[in-house]
């Protein structure tokens, strides 16, 4: 060990392998603290020792006139608090969860205890390699884009860290610890393709909805016809149907953990048509509801929804998967499908009667057509009669070339 000797309160430097540190004496305390200086990537040891004396002139300097506090030793896991809390009411509650999960599942395992002055880049780039040798569900590695999500979030808390020479201070941080050089990823291992199911064709939609019990037909129709998210429906009142006009108005959703919410997206609040048929059905349930209510007396829960249990709470979030899904799927002779795939069949089945591609997306109420791209299927045999117009346009052109090729 070594120390350089130095004016009384003016702390000093301490060099231990290839590492410096910092002492000094916060005011009103009688011991020294000793902290850690991290050297950036690849910088020389004369730029690391002549930063580090620059930050111990600073940091002995404002804590003399009182101009700075100690940093203090804290760790990942209050700045991983600290973060998620400044996001709480700037981000949907939805979105928060899913940074939330990130940060927990991912990067406080490892990294909880680490002190946030201590980072360094070397630290950064162990974690990314411990991060891609993840175990995950069914024995398989971590996919590269679920670590790149997890290596985002951690940048994010950096970037937080370091905004303002208040927050610097706060968290002990005196440069970007963040790797200079950009981070490597495999290119073997992408996410596999998310199992999705082909939408109905209109025979099998039409005897899905014919083997349809009347107390649940007006929740497929709604599904299919109006092309509602499973939150949607579930958010369904009755003050925001029109009947006169025919329409109905999206305004929230509903979750199991977040309870009634503003929609998805703010393009998906919109007015979307009602067919007749949907509003006669409606119009039989709203009768069938009065007279639940009136049977269930003082236990029944008034919301305004139009779809409810038998006490008029709001529908539990899988109430299609434990409940009509296979029973309808078997007694119409089709293979079930998942609730959102109702949805894509009444996207695709509307694009097949010759409605634009901008329509449809107004329709599901997407912002981008991106989106609408991945939600609406081409059936076959209308691929293929396209296929074979274009066949025959091409063919019957008088000019068409024939081929030299000889075929033996």
């Amino acid at each position: 060990m070594s120390s350089k000797r130095r004016s009384r309160g003016s702390g000093s430097i301490r060099k231990r392998g290839q590492a410096l540190y910092l002492r000094f004496r916060p005011p009103g305390q009688s011991s020294q603290v000793e902290q850690s200086f991290p050297r950036s990537e690849a910088e020389s040891m004369p730029d690391y020792r002549a930063r580090a004396e620059a930050a111990l002139v600073a940091l002995t300097q404002g804590l003399l006139t009182r101009t700075r506090t100690a940093p203090t030793a804290r760790t990942l896991q209050e700045l991983a608090d600290s973060y998620l809390f400044s996001l709480r009411n700037e981000i949907k509650p939805r979105t928060y969860e899913s940074y939330d999960t990130t940060i927990r599942v991912y990067i406080l395992p490892e990294l909880a205890g680490k002190k946030v002055s201590r980072l360094t880049a070397e630290d950064i780039r162990a974690f990314q390699h411990r991060l891609l040798d993840k175990q995950v569900a069914g024995n398989k590695r971590i996919a590269v884009s679920t670590a790149r999500l997890a290596m985002s979030s951690l940048h994010d808390m950096v970037n937080y860290a370091m905004d303002g020479q208040d927050n610097r201070e706060s968290w002990g941080i005196s440069f970007d610890p963040w790797p200079r050089r950009r981070l490597r990823w495999p290119d073997d291992r992408q996410r596999p393709a998310p199992h999705t199911y082909p939408p109905y064709t209109i025979d099998e939609t039409r005897a899905f909805i014919a083997a349809t019990p009347e107390q649940i037909r007006p929740h497929i129709l709604c599904a299919i016809l109006l092309m509602l998210r499973d939150g949607e429906l579930r958010a369904m009142r009755w003050k925001h149907l029109d009947e006169d006009n025919g329409l109905y108005f999206v305004h929230e959703t509903q979750s199991r953990k977040h309870g009634f919410t503003s929609t998805k997206t703010p393009s998906s609040q919109a007015a979307v048509p009602v067919p007749e048929i949907l509003l006669e059905e409606l119009r039989a349930h709203r009768t069938r509801q009065a007279e639940m209510k009136l049977r269930k007396g003082q236990k029944w829960q008034e919301h305004g929804l139009v779809f409810t249990t038998s006490k008029g709470t709001p529908l539990i979030y899988n109430w299609y998967g434990v409940g009509p899904k296979h029973v309808i799927a078997t007694e119409a002779s089709v293979r079930p499908v998942s609730f959102h795939t109702l949805r894509k069949t009444g996207a695709s089945l509307l694009e097949s009667l010759g409605v634009s591609r901008s329509e449809t997306q107004e329709a599901l109420r997407h912002k981008r057509t991106t989106v609408t791209d991945g939600y609406v299927s081409v059936y076959m045999r209308q691929r293929r009669e396209h296929i074979e117009e274009l066949a025959r346009t091409l063919v019957d052109v008088p000019s068409f070339p024939q081929s030299s090729l000889k075929v033996g």
